[in-house]
């Protein structure tokens, strides 16, 4: 696992199914380790975030500004790190991880919802950093970390160790969904399957994720679709 990087692939079509595709090599050149990149823009900026590990082996979460597509500006910021003892769990070789971190913009806020402790144990689940959408993302004071987990395992639904999410709406926009992989059982290292449902808001303006619904679980269809 000492090779994990970050690369970057172009396509001057509009149509990602048509065109030819380019390797434009790695994008987070200074980092030894890296992965889970996803990218947000705030204020009419473009950020980069990934999961890192620096030399103590803790798996971070970082943020950098974006001068393009394929180029970075100044310098990284950790944004968090395992604090809690829900992001510290795990196996005796791999426990303190945050890693996955999606933006989730709304209500004039930008949440970060991550992923903590070990993918393959129940005990993986989401957490969320957030901060006001006019405020600098490089600035780690401008952000609130939640102090508890956001999505978690649900022992009545037997859905353990949610979490890697994603987020889309409904095909009218109406509606908001978080997709995430689940384990069925606590065996270590299980096969783990993809699932998704609606999630909701809370009247503070944040998300309202819920409880892991469970498999087989007949779900209607999306709003519009």
């Amino acid at each position: 696992l000492s090779n994990f990087r970050v690369g970057v692939l172009s396509n001057k079509n509009a149509n990602p199914m048509e065109g030819q595709w380019k390797d434009e090599g790695r994008i987070l050149e200074k980092e030894s380790w890296a992965i889970d990149a996803s990218i947000f823009k705030q204020n009419g900026k473009r950020y980069i975030l990934w999961s890192g590990i620096p030399y103590e082996g803790m798996q971070r979460i970082y943020i950098q500004e974006m001068a393009s597509p394929t180029k970075l500006v100044g310098e990284k910021l950790e944004l968090s790190k395992p604090e809690y003892d829900w992001e510290k769990q795990g196996t005796a070789d791999v426990h303190d991880v945050n890693e996955g971190p999606i933006a989730l913009q709304r209500n004039g806020k930008t949440f970060v919802v991550y992923s903590a402790s070990f993918c393959v144990t129940e005990h993986y689940k989401l957490g969320m950093l957030m901060i006001d959408d006019n405020k600098d993302p490089m600035i780690k004071e401008n952000w609130t970390k939640s102090d508890k987990p956001v999505f978690q395992e649900s022992e009545k639904n037997k859905i353990y160790g949610p979490g890697h999410n994603g987020f889309t709406v409904s095909p009218d926009g109406k509606e908001d969904w978080i997709i995430y992989h689940a384990l069925m059982n606590k065996d270590v290292g299980g096969n783990r399957l993809l699932m998704m449902q609606k999630f909701e808001w809370n009247k503070d303006g944040t998300p309202n994720f819920g409880t892991p619904q469970g498999r087989n679980k007949p779900l209607k269809k999306p709003s519009g679709e």
